[in-house]
């Protein structure tokens, strides 16, 4: 049997505490360059996406035009291509321009060279309830290895080193 993430080691929290478990919220990693970045999503709306100075998700990409794509957010997810040179794709397959598609969450959405993936989580790490009796991992190097699955299977490995203080 695995694991339970709330088990007999964490603390019960009140419904009304504010680290009481919400409806779950999405989150947008985007992985470019060898670094992960995490935006958190409204509940509904849509960011434009893109390396130029005024957009909502910026990545520093040559390969990704100024303003290449908008997701769109709602109790529906999608991608629209917003003109761009060199596409967007989902789950591989090129978007035609200015093409919008549905995607789910967990799907892989290319934007140049840059990989992104929208999905919920439940809780913050701010507001997460801590084990008790935990050791903090304050003060400890590491490295942190992504493997990523792109079209066709095609894998790369991504990795940065990392140094807490």
């Amino acid at each position: 049997m695995g694991k339970r993430p709330y088990g007999d080691d964490i603390a019960t929290v009140p419904i009304d505490s504010p680290y009481a478990v919400e409806a779950p919220r999405l989150v947008l990693n985007v992985i470019a360059h060898g670094s992960l970045t995490t935006h958190q999503l409204p509940r509904v709306g849509q960011l434009t996406i893109g390396r130029g100075a005024n957009v909502d998700i910026s990545i520093d990409d040559p390969s990704s035009s100024r303003r290449h794509a908008v997701l769109h957010v709602g109790p529906e997810l999608s991608i629209e291509d917003a003109g761009s040179a060199n596409g967007t794709r989902v789950s591989g397959q090129r978007l035609a321009n200015c093409e919008r598609r549905r995607i789910s969450i967990g799907e892989t959405i290319e934007i140049g060279s840059a990989t992104l993936v929208v999905l919920a989580t439940t809780s913050s790490p701010a507001t997460r309830p801590r084990r008790l009796g935990a050791r903090s991992n304050a003060g400890i190097a590491g490295e942190a290895r992504l493997r990523v699955v792109g079209p066709g299977g095609r894998r790369r490995e991504v990795s940065s080193h990392c140094v807490r203080a």
